[in-house]
């Protein structure tokens, strides 16, 4: 989290705007056989990083 709380503190010494903020998360499970899937079919991956 510090590298969040520099970046957030030197962006504000800048005295720019920020219009928008994109998060990113991800699943990762190297060691699965199969790819996990939601209920609805999805596969968990493909929704936690693009739905």
């Amino acid at each position: 989290m510090k590298i969040v709380q520099r970046f957030a503190e030197t962006f504000q010494d800048t005295e720019k705007f920020l219009d928008a903020l994109l998060c990113n998360a991800a699943i990762y499970m190297p060691l699965l056989k199969e790819p996990l899937q939601s209920p609805k079919g999805y596969e968990l991956t493909m929704i936690t990083n693009h739905l």
